[in-house]
């Protein structure tokens, strides 16, 4: 089920100004922390732009009011979602930590668990487009392109019930990728090479911007970021690694999955590669083949 993304006032709380580590070559991150229905997005920057006092390899996000006790914390890293675990804060500090090293995820709300990184190099805020495909009755999955000021990506949707996807074989598919700008033209592209004109769209000011994308009426309707149902594929095997140090609260090691498949480190091309794409995804709707764009 969709939840409605709802931004938390807390006269009682300090605002939370969440720091993510370990991360290579990403130009877009934002931190998701979820309670309840209550859906937080926390945009983060490697640049020194708002909250983020440096570039030194910390990728500082928000601030955000974070009123709750605990909360589920997602993570975005160029449109590709992983759950990190759960948080918990006592008292009225807010503090949160999230660092990646050695194929494991590690969260923290009292330590800061990232370093500076001598010599970082200014990454992000980048903008996450996530579509959510209806009236697509093809077969196979289709890839949809984006051109905008920055140039243009392609990204593959599927209908896998994995994010960006919500619901499997529900005839709704899902993308979700890099945006290379707010004023975009779509076009889809299905199973054979065709190729449809889907309009142009111009996204909301958000950190996560969704759009709607209606394929038989030929509409792009903006709407308000609120997917977080899908956080974690459930094909996808996770254990915890045994005891964190004190009120280290999640430590996660995804099975089988190595560094997150994000693109390199150069400025958007005129044409970007499949930002969205992995490999590891295997959608029931298979891609129309490379030659075919």
């Amino acid at each position: 089920m969709l939840l409605a993304l709802a931004l938390v006032t807390a006269a009682h709380a300090a605002p939370l100004s969440p720091t993510v580590g370990g991360l290579d070559a990403a130009r877009a991150v934002q931190v998701l922390i979820r309670n309840g229905d209550q859906v937080n997005v926390a945009d983060c920057n490697d640049a020194a732009v708002g909250a983020d006092a440096a570039i030194d390899g910390r990728w500082t996000c928000g601030p955000v009011a974070q009123r709750p006790e605990q909360g589920q914390i997602g993570l975005l890293v160029d449109g590709k979602l992983t759950e990190v675990g759960e948080a918990r804060w006592e008292g009225p500090a807010r503090a949160l930590s999230i660092r990646r090293e050695s194929g494991a995820w590690s969260l923290s709300t009292e330590s800061e668990l990232n370093p500076e990184v001598p010599g970082a190099i200014a990454a992000g805020p980048g903008q996450i487009v996530v579509l959510r495909v209806e009236g697509f009755s093809d077969s196979g999955a289709p890839v949809i392109r984006l051109q905008g000021e920055a140039g243009s990506v392609q990204l593959s949707c599927g209908d896998d019930g994995r994010f960006p996807d919500v619901e499997r074989n529900d005839g709704r598919l899902g993308c979700a990728g890099l945006a290379p700008g707010r004023a975009l033209t779509a076009s889809l592209y299905g199973a054979g090479g065709s190729q449809s004109a889907l309009g142009q769209v111009t996204l909301p000011d958000d950190a996560v911007a969704e759009v709607v994308v209606d394929v038989a009426a030929g509409r792009l309707e903006p709407r308000p970021f609120g997917a977080f149902s899908a956080v974690l594929a459930p094909e996808v095997k996770v254990e915890s690694v045994p005891p964190a140090p004190r009120r280290v609260y999640s430590r996660w090691r995804i099975e089988g999955a190595g560094a997150p498949a994000v693109p390199p480190p150069d400025e958007l091309a005129p044409t970007v590669p499949l930002l969205s794409g992995d490999p590891a995804r295997a959608p029931d709707r298979a891609a129309p083949p490379p030659g075919a764009l």
